[in-house]
């Protein structure tokens, strides 16, 4: 059972990291300006990234 525990926690932990790879790319294309999305400005994209991050990690670490 503990080999599955393990598991469990490195697909949580990997679903973590892709989700926050595609979020910084997301946000890095804002901050160059090569996209736009609603509700996100260039100047603020830095510390909307943080945020979401976070937020990412933490529902990460939850699940784990």
């Amino acid at each position: 059972m503990k080999l599955m525990e393990k598991l469990n926690v490195t697909r949580a932990e990997r679903t973590a990291w892709a989700m926050n790879d595609v979020m910084v790319n997301i946000f890095k294309a804002v901050r160059e300006g090569r996209t736009e999305l609603i509700g996100i400005h260039k100047e603020t994209a830095s510390a909307t990234q943080r945020i979401a991050s976070v937020i990412v990690w933490g529902f990460g670490i939850a699940i784990a």
